[in-house]
């Protein structure tokens, strides 16, 4: 092999681990078909063109912002800052 070919060898090596780095941990084209659904019951929003924060933590935009939502039977409400339901006392 000449030192021409390595050269180029070496540079799609390194083309290959950067774009690897890059996407590592991200979704895949076969895993992008399952995007998940609201976690609030009976919610049907579409999911697919929400916003990527909403589709991480799996709740709709309008449940995000709810004052309380169901989820098992329980009433919570989506916070903000932890990203996480909360149980609202009785």
């Amino acid at each position: 092999m000449s030192e021409e070919e390595e050269e180029d060898t070496f540079a799609e090596e390194e083309e290959e681990e950067a774009w690897e780095k890059k996407h590592k941990g991200k979704a895949t084209s076969s895993s992008t078909s399952s995007i998940g659904a609201c976690q609030v019951e009976r919610c049907t929003a579409d999911m697919s063109r929400a916003k990527q924060y909403h589709k991480r933590h799996k709740v709709c935009e309008v449940h995000a912002k709810a004052p309380v939502v169901r989820i098992f039977g329980l009433g919570q409400r989506f916070c903000q800052q932890c990203s996480r339901f909360h149980e609202l006392s009785v």
